[in-house]
């Protein structure tokens, strides 16, 4: 039997007494679509989108201006450090 088989095999017992038991094969099982399946992954493509999105407005507002104000400030300091 397969992983990906879908039946249920129910056991069962027989009514005489030699203790023998009948494999009866159940139908199939089928999920029932609800519907949803298409909001949920609209929902997930936007919850990445917009993850995505917000991690490159940290990185464009807060991480390269962070670089440049170090860079500025030790460009700065080297400019106007008293020579000997």
């Amino acid at each position: 039997m397969n992983a990906s088989d879908k039946d249920i095999i129910e056991m069962r017992v027989s009514k005489s007494e030699d203790g023998e038991v009948h494999y009866t094969a159940a139908k199939s099982v089928r999920y029932k679509s609800t519907g949803s399946g298409w909001f949920l992954k609209i929902l997930g493509v936007a919850l990445g989108v917009a993850i995505f999105l917000a991690l490159i407005f940290f990185f464009v507002y807060v991480v390269v201006p962070l670089v440049l104000i170090v860079i500025l400030y030790s460009l700065l300091r080297n400019i106007f450090k008293p020579h000997r």
